[in-house]
């Protein structure tokens, strides 16, 4: 079938309302040519039950079982079951714009590109958006190629002043399945395994379509992974950042941008390992001893030997780095705490 998006869900026990409405979502968009293959991760009894209900309401929909293996093992399942010439990565809690599809493929197929993404959305409950008449988008070509990577690591884009949040995960873009040859998300990488297959397309690419298109609605579920406590989400963190180091392209630059996007995920997992410990989180000497621990990580430290100042566009976020570099913990805790601040 010509110009077919194969749309891949991993699942592994999602809320099943946030499911129904991934699934609505994505079988309601104005681009129909689309198979939906769900990847069902070693899920209980109860939500395989009801995946399997779910699932039936749609012929073009494909649900399959395995033991859990984790996300990207599972992701993996699905570009293998994949028939089509495009994929979309969508995960079981989220939604797709009404009609990305629509407007991807149109783009992908216009600029014989690799790779069109647009915009997310951050929700507190399930959404599509309306259809949109029209969208700023800015074609990429090979040559300018290293500067989506440098700005996918500082989490906004000089490509496209419009654009509101550019996300380096690997959902929100319409991607051509060739370019995934050879491809596969790192198995066993319980956190930012997205952002590494991210950079490994970006090394194969030739032409990408950057657009503010209201391609992804992001739905804070804090029932998952990304909101609970992990006691070792710096570890696990800054080990994907370690195999993201691998595909950098050689701009300075992008450096510069990486070690700033090591700072930033090396705070965010410390809201999964330092703050969001309910149990003890509270004690102020045990969040400075947390803090103080987790800095010798050995990327850290040299993120901190290597930040550029020039590459922060936010007051706050530099005096934040500038807190920890300086292990000036109880200020940054202070900080933290306080909402007002925090503001970006």
């Amino acid at each position: 079938m010509s110009n077919l998006v194969s749309v891949v869900i991993p699942a592994y026990n999602p809320p099943m309302m946030l499911f129904e409405s991934c699934i609505n979502s994505i079988i309601n968009q104005s681009y129909q040519e689309i198979e939906v293959i769900v990847i069902d991760d070693g899920s209980n009894k109860e939500s395989s039950s009801n995946l399997d209900r779910i699932c039936k309401i749609d012929s073009r929909i494909k649900l399959y079982h395995q033991s859990n293996k984790g996300e990207g093992a599972a992701r993996n399942a699905g570009i293998e079951k994949a028939s089509g010439e495009y994929i979309i990565f969508v995960d079981a809690d989220d939604c797709l714009g009404i009609d990305f599809l629509e407007f991807a493929v149109e783009k992908i197929v216009k600029y014989d590109a690799d790779i069109v993404s647009g915009k997310v959305t951050m929700c507190e409950k399930p959404m599509t958006g309306n259809k949109q008449k029209s969208s700023n988008y800015s074609v990429i070509e090979s040559k300018d190629i290293w500067k989506v990577q440098r700005d996918y690591l500082l989490e906004r884009t000089d490509l496209l002043k419009t654009l509101d949040y550019l996300d380096m995960g690997a959902c929100a873009k319409l991607i051509r399945k060739e370019l995934m040859k050879g491809l596969k998300f790192p198995e066993g990488v319980k956190l930012s395994a997205d952002q590494v297959f991210n950079h490994l397309l970006i090394e194969k690419c030739k032409k990408i379509v950057i657009s503010d298109y209201p391609s992804y609605f992001y739905v804070m579920n804090f029932e998952s992974v990304s909101h609970s406590y992990n006691p070792d989400a710096v570890q696990i963190m800054m080990h994907s950042l370690e195999l993201v180091k691998n595909h950098l392209l050689s701009k300075q630059e992008i450096l510069d941008a990486y070690y700033y996007h090591v700072i930033e995920d090396y705070q965010k997992a410390l809201q999964f390992s330092v703050f969001n410990n309910i149990g003890r989180g509270s004690k102020f000497h045990f969040l400075k001893e947390e803090l103080k621990k987790s800095s010798t990580h050995p990327l850290v430290q040299e993120a901190f030997a290597n930040i550029k100042p020039y590459v922060y566009s936010s007051k706050t976020r530099y005096l934040k780095m500038k807190l920890l570099k300086n292990h000036i913990y109880s200020l940054y805790i202070l900080l933290k705490a306080s909402k007002k601040l925090m503001c970006r």
